[in-house]
């Protein structure tokens, strides 16, 4: 066993732990829905701290993260676990146990008592009821309680209700993330033609828009946009597409990459160059827009356009994070994501009505971006909150249309009613207010 050391609790965070030690075994399996960056690691850790008679697996579904998530129980919880993971060449079982959802088996879940689903969203053959022990108390946590636009949660699914539920904008009011801007990049991708296979953009069709020279005015846009920016993750297509990205920005300065087809080694050594080194760009395509914890991030560069809010959102909480000196996070769009998408506080997915039945989100993006200076506002904004252009045109009231033939005549002009005639002793009120 470490020596733990001393990490305060937020208040959400005992709030989480509460809830769920008061959640009997049967009442789950439950969801915790959380942002990105709101400490979710942090309720494992003190979970695993007040049940210490308990044997614990905590399920994650990257290689990456089984580490991540071992090396901060160590440091919180004052315990190291075991890790059961084919990839690290490790299949141990303990007291508490880390483990990669591809190497654990069913059969193994038998042995715990407490079972903690990290990134819940992500499908998996363990979601299924007679995989979960009697007695055990299953909790899944994500940020993005969808899969397409569609919620992971119902009566009839594996995880049957949200147990807590906290916002982005509750915790971003509350201090604890970093507020972010949105702006549509220049030159953005135009998928208009591109084929829609299963709910999400044809992947060949989006591999074809990939051409050097359209990529080329994006990343020039993109230095310009980012040029007091310290550290930018930029989210690609495919290989191809990330590796043109990154050598174009590399024409100008160093820039990281990660993808699938580099080895682990390869990985760790292109994030270390990231993190700890000069480069300001980490260019990937999906190594990083899930479960990648790097505060400093503050810009995301959206240039793989896609249908999936969860995509969009798992990726602009890389940004989210506190960091010092970083004052918000500035998301450029440059494949029309959030007109498909929504934005991280209002996701376009299919949500339940009073009557219980599946409806679809209105469609409606719930902003729009500023013509001038392309900065994303409130679909119902009358100018733009970054440069102050005009985007809702006020007509003049022709007041001679006017008439005096109703007591009840009234026009609004400037947000004030104009009222031909009041009864103000009526009301009880006088003139004078």
């Amino acid at each position: 066993m470490s020596q733990a050391q001393t990490f305060r609790s937020r208040e959400y965070q005992t709030t989480a732990v509460e809830l769920i030690q008061a959640t009997p075994p049967e009442k789950t399996p439950a969801l915790v829905v959380m942002p990105t960056g709101s400490g979710k690691t942090h309720i494992f850790c003190n979970l695993i701290k007040v049940n210490p008679d308990k044997k614990t697996l905590v399920l994650v579904n990257r290689i990456q993260l089984v580490k991540q998530t071992a090396r901060q129980i160590e440091a919180i919880a004052g315990i190291t676990p075991a890790i059961y993971c084919g990839s690290l060449n490790s299949k141990e079982i303990g007291r508490v146990t880390v483990a990669s959802t591809q190497s654990i088996k069913s059969e193994h879940l038998k042995k715990f008592e407490f079972i903690i689903h990290d990134e819940a969203h992500n499908k998996n053959d363990l979601l299924h009821e007679r995989h979960v022990p009697p007695g055990c108390k299953w909790i899944g946590f994500t940020a993005t309680p969808f899969v397409g636009k569609k919620l992971i949660y119902a009566e009839d699914k594996f995880y049957s209700y949200v147990l807590h539920e906290m916002s982005i904008k509750e915790l971003t009011e509350a201090g604890y993330l970093c507020r972010y801007k949105m702006k549509r990049g220049d030159d953005e991708f135009d998928v208009s033609n591109v084929r829609i296979t299963a709910g999400e953009f044809n992947t060949k069709d989006l591999e074809d828009l990939v051409d050097v020279e359209k990529v080329t005015k994006q990343i020039e846009s993109l230095l310009v946009e980012t040029s007091a920016r310290k550290k930018i993750a930029v989210i690609c297509i495919s290989i191809a597409h990330c590796e043109v990205v990154r050598d174009l920005i590399e024409q100008q300065e160093p820039a990281a990459m990660t993808h699938s087809r580099l080895s682990q080694s390869q990985q760790e050594a292109e994030l270390e160059k990231f993190e700890k080194g000069d480069c300001r760009f980490l260019i990937s395509v999906n190594q990083v827009s899930e479960g990648y914890d790097f505060p400093a991030i503050d810009c995301v560069a959206l240039m793989r356009p896609t249908r999936s809010p969860r995509l969009m959102k798992q990726a602009i909480g890389r940004g989210l994070r506190l960091f010092p000196g970083k004052e918000d996070c500035l998301v450029l769009d440059y494949g029309q994501v959030i007109k498909h998408c929504g934005t991280p506080n209002r996701p376009l997915v299919i949500e339940k009505s009073r009557k219980e039945e599946a409806k679809e989100a209105t469609g409606e993006c719930p902003v729009k971006a500023c013509p001038q200076c392309g900065y994303f506002v409130n679909l119902r904004a009358e100018t733009c909150y970054n440069c102050g252009h005009l985007l809702i045109e006020k007509k003049p009231i022709d007041l001679s249309k006017l008439t005096e033939e109703s007591e009840q005549a009234q026009e609004k002009i400037d947000g004030w009613y104009l009222a031909k005639s009041f009864d103000f002793h009526k009301y009880g009120v006088s003139r004078n207010g």
